[in-house]
């Protein structure tokens, strides 16, 4: 018996022969010039999951780890077919081999002729035959999949009888295994047409697969199936009923698969096997006292093994239902290993926390390494991209920074307030390593990914690695995530995948509010502090010095002229139409970002409030401390840098300061891949992988980098109907809040 199996999904395959020579031996009947071929259509019964709990399991306790019955076998729902051998057939072009036996009906005959019987094994030949459909009377047609399945298709005279029959064995040897499935069509004549004949398969066994359950560091060294009948079935179609049914062996049989080691397997996982697969196809039945699953294991960080059984006598197997036999042995850790989601395609930092509780008195160490396995272009692994763990963050990594590098810079400032700089050096590399030791049973780790700015999604592999006591190493957690790639539109601009969590942000540049700050007691006569005061928010100072100004004024009984008050106008921003009103989506964004100094204008008035020699003298306008705004979210998608800045001076403590800064080109530009798209842009903008992936549609409302045309309160925006474009909107006031989507350019 061939070794090949089937399951058949919608589809159309037409199968033609090339021979010219006619078989049929009644030479009387006359033949059309119209060749007779075959369409595999829907089956009437697909593969079916068994969704019925498995009662009566036998419990056993894990050794050496838990006093709690802890062994369980259960029955779970699942459409996933196996892809080894034994494999249930999920496209119609798959089936490329069967036997069909045609039966002519003369006009007004009842009994049927064998009109022939091939083997089909290419899914396009007939042997070396051709046959052509008859000018008169109609034909029946029966297909057996896989070739070889019956020792003999039906003759005439069994095909003239209501009932048709024919035996097949259960193989012992669970590698033959296969997909069995039978079709009938009846009192075709496509000669007017010339149609495919549609054969519709049905599948005649059920098939019986293992999954790992929830089992953490647990591997499975044998499984048993034992107890269920085997060996010789009859099965026995009725014309009549059009129905399949079969006669129930007696023989009770015991099977063995082999499969792969299950060692680090997440919940969910198939076993599959090895050059024998772990999948059954098995004869429909009610299965008999004694019915068992065997399963003998090891606790892997205990070395320890035992042997649960779980009793499924009585359980009922039908034809064409799928039973996946789920294993749940447990123990006492408490450990959540991470397994990364699907990531976008900027740069990302993603904080996964893990638990290893209980482990401490079985390993000596614990690592998590992290790679890709591809660089998002279809090419080989790439060694350059690679994927960096750290533990403890830099300043402006907790702010939700990607940096990459450190560089310092120390301002020394004498007793008059006069600076000199050291210059800016680098110190370090802050992004961390793809291998870490992990020194914590609970905490956090984060995952720097670079950006994939490739064609293709980029795929990902997290491990944790249990260094046990004796030196043995152990997986105990690992998983497979992807990384998507932007959605490039024919211009050559690419949109990034996952929103997230409807999070919404204001343009930005509306603002009424003023605030002044005044300098309290003796500090309002220290030259140093003005001058710190000054440094530690310069970023956000305008070029013309409007947007915050430093006010200076004699003090103290020696007249000393020191720093008095500070005042915060945001209304000077409110003219940003001159600077990004144009098409360019990457300019527009470079210009708003400038505006506000380099900064996130949303931390000027926490810096400030955090300083004890201020206070708040007054608020007008409004209420409403500034939050992020669209371009700046867009903008701290790209790679940056860390530069710490340790200001020293003669009798006072030294301030030091982290800021997330853009890396520069050669003409000092800021280098910015990721921005906020143009209104022009915004309407080109495509999403191609709606529904899987994790990818979110374009749908909502959505700020552009296009100021509008009034000075005062209005900028672009524009919207999406599940990802087609809608408009855009010229005049939407700037403190509203709507959804951000980061463009790049291709490289």
């Amino acid at each position: 018996m061939l070794t090949r199996s089937f399951w058949v999904m919608s589809a159309l395959v037409v199968f033609v022969s090339c021979a010219d020579k006619d078989l049929l031996e009644n030479e009387t009947v006359q033949l059309s010039d119209k060749r007779i071929s075959f369409g595999v259509s829907k089956s009437m019964r697909s593969w079916i999951p068994d969704s019925r709990a498995l009662e009566g399991n036998t419990c056993v306790s894990l050794p050496s780890v838990s006093d709690d019955p802890t062994f369980n076998v259960g029955v779970e729902i699942t459409t996933k077919a196996n892809h080894s051998r034994g494999i249930q057939i999920i496209e119609a072009s798959d089936l490329k081999e069967f036997d069909v036996s045609a039966y002519y009906f003369k006009e007004g005959k009842d009994e049927a002729e064998l009109f022939f019987t091939e083997e089909v094994t290419d899914g396009v030949n007939i042997s070396d035959n051709t046959y052509y459909w008859p000018e008169k009377g109609v034909m029946d047609f029966m297909a057996v999949s896989p070739i070889d399945a019956v020792a003999t298709m039906p003759t005439a005279g069994d095909y003239n009888s209501q009932n048709i029959s024919f035996d097949y064995v259960i193989a012992d040897d669970e590698s033959l295994h296969n997909d069995l499935m039978v079709a009938h069509s009846i009192s075709i004549n496509n000669f007017a047409t010339g149609d495919a004949v549609p054969l519709n398969f049905k599948h005649l066994l059920a098939s019986v697969r293992f999954k790992v359950g929830t089992m953490q560091f647990i591997r499975i060294d044998a499984l048993t199936l034992s107890g269920v009948y085997g060996g010789e079935v009859t099965f026995t179609y009725d014309k009549n009923t059009n129905a399949w049914t079969n006669s129930v062996p007696t023989t009770i049989k015991t099977y063995t698969p082999d499969f792969v080691d299950t060692s680090g397997l997440p919940e969910d996982s198939e076993i599959a096997g090895n050059e024998n697969n772990a999948t059954l196809f098995m004869v429909p039945q009610t299965l008999p006292e004694g019915a068992k699953i065997t399963v003998s294991y090891t606790e892997l960080l205990t070395g320890e093994s035992d042997t649960g059984e779980a009793d499924i006598s009585g359980q009922i197997w039908e034809a064409g239902k799928d039973y996946a036999y789920s294993f749940n042995i447990g123990t006492t850790f408490d450990v959540t290993i991470p397994t990364p989601s699907d990531q976008d395609a900027h740069y990302i930092m993603l904080e996964m926390p893990y638990k290893l509780g209980g482990l401490s008195s079985y390993v000596s160490s614990i690592k998590a390494t992290a790679r890709f396995l591809d660089d998002g272009s279809n090419t080989s692994s790439k060694s350059g991209i690679s994927l960096k763990f750290k533990e403890d963050l830099s300043e402006t990594q907790k702010l939700g920074f990607w940096t990459d590098k450190q560089y310092q810079e120390t301002i020394t400032i004498d007793s008059e307030g006069n600076s000199s700089s050291s210059g800016i050096q680098e110190i370090g590399n802050i992004r961390g390593d793809s291998e870490l030791n992990i020194n914590n049973y609970t905490g956090t780790i984060v995952l720097f990914i670079e950006e994939n700015n490739g064609t293709t999604h980029r795929n990902g592999e997290l491990v944790f690695t249990a260094t046990l006591k004796n030196g043995t190493n152990v997986i105990i957690g690992q998983g497979n995530f992807k990384q998507l790639s932007p959605c490039w539109n024919d211009a050559g601009i690419g949109v990034e995948r996952i929103e997230s969590s409807n999070a919404v942000y204001p343009y930005g540049f509306d603002y009424t509010r003023k605030v002044i700050y005044r300098t309290t007691g003796w500090t309002a006569v220290s030259a140093i502090l003005s001058w710190i005061l000054e440094w530690s928010i310069s970023s956000t100072i305008t070029a013309d010095g409007k947007f915050v100004k430093f006010n200076y004024g004699s003090v103290g009984f020696l007249g000393w002229n020191a720093l008095v008050s500070i005042e915060i106008d945001y209304s000077a921003l409110n003219n940003v139409q001159t600077v990004a009103a144009g098409n360019n989506g990457l300019d527009n964004t470079r210009a708003l970002y400038n505006t506000t100094g380099n900064s996130d204008i949303a931390d000027i008035e926490e810096t400030l409030n955090g300083n004890s020699s201020l206070s708040v003298s007054s608020t007008t306008g409004s209420t409403e401390i500034p939050k992020d705004y669209a371009a700046f979210i867009a903008l701290a998608r790209n790679r940056m840098y860390e530069l710490e800045t340790v200001v020293k001076s003669s009798g006072e403590d030294d301030a030091i300061s982290h800021n997330a800064a853009l890396y520069e080109d050669s003409n000092g530009e800021d280098i910015i891949e990721w921005y906020l798209p143009s209104s022009t842009e915004a309407q080109r903008l495509v999403e191609t992988g709606v529904g899987s992936d994790a990818i979110s549609p374009l749908h909502g409302e959505y700020w552009s980098s296009t100021a509008g045309s009034d000075t005062e309160a209005y900028a672009h925006s524009y919207t999406f109907y599940n990802n087609t474009f809608g408009s855009v909107n010229e005049n939407k006031p700037r403190m509203n809040t709507l959804k951000v989507r980061a463009v790049r350019n291709k490289p």
